[in-house]
């Protein structure tokens, strides 16, 4: 592992602006980005269940959470083809999940950023998505420990946060870790 390995991992609630944020971030450090979304997407099509439908996907999610957190972490880290050098990681959902992380990337330093969207914003997005279970899914287990994360994190953004100020809070954290 080098000394310039670090992880971004991302969270928030759903329709946050997760996915949009760890684009970004993987485009501006030049580096791999993967989602535990992502996987979980994977495997329901193995199973030839729905990818398109959120409860099928929190099931399946949750179920990797509870069986083996480590490897559900180690398998994320291997669909992104990571092994040193910066990564971003979107949609820690879990607390426990969230230290498996660390832990699993290992001597890399990890950041954990949460997106703290307001809440109007969040309902128009999910309005948009035509998502008419929001509030179905936003109760689901899974869903839980988001606000526990936004306590743990170690920078928190919303929707006025500068993408190039992100930057630089990053690089000051990576530096003094």
């Amino acid at each position: 592992m080098h000394e310039d390995s670090f992880v971004i991992g991302i969270s928030g609630k759903i329709a946050s602006g997760k996915t949009t944020l760890s684009q970004q971030l993987a485009e501006t450090f030049i580096c791999p980005r993967v989602g535990f979304g992502e996987y979980v997407r994977l495997i329901a099509a193995q199973r030839g269940l729905t990818v398109a439908d959120r409860t099928v996907l929190q099931e399946i999610g949750q179920d990797l959470v509870e069986q083996n957190p480590e490897d559900f972490c180690r398998q994320v880290i291997k669909l992104a083809n990571w092994e040193n050098g910066p990564l971003v990681v979107e949609g820690i959902r879990h607390v426990n999940i969230c230290e498996k992380l660390k832990e699993v990337v290992s001597p890399a330093q990890f950041v954990l950023i949460f997106v703290d969207t307001d809440e109007n914003e969040r309902q128009n997005r999910l309005n948009t998505r035509g998502d008419i279970n929001g509030s179905l899914v936003e109760k689901h287990i899974t869903e839980n420990d988001v606000e526990l994360l936004k306590t743990n994190a170690d920078i928190i953004v919303n929707e006025e946060t500068e993408l190039y100020s992100l930057i630089e809070i990053i690089k000051l954290k990576i530096q003094h870790d």
